[in-house]
């Protein structure tokens, strides 16, 4: 936890000078980048009792094995 807590403080540290709104800006388009972003998970079991994830979002909807919610299955 220690070693997030730097890493926080030193992004912080190169935002000085950027305006508040430039500073939104960047961080909508990291996270708009992540293949997580706007997938909603549910924890769901196939006919044979075996968990996994389905994921939606407006790509579409994934499969996901339950140690993985990166990448999909299907």
């Amino acid at each position: 936890a220690w070693a997030c807590e730097e890493k926080m403080i030193e992004q912080y540290k190169l935002l000085k000078g950027v305006s508040r709104g430039q500073a939104i800006v960047q961080y909508l388009t990291l996270v708009e980048s992540l293949p997580t972003y706007g997938v909603h998970y549910y924890k769901v079991k196939d006919k044979q009792g075996m968990p996994w994830w389905l994921g939606i979002s407006y790509r579409g909807i994934g499969q996901y094995d339950i140690q993985d919610k990166v990448k999909p299955r299907r």
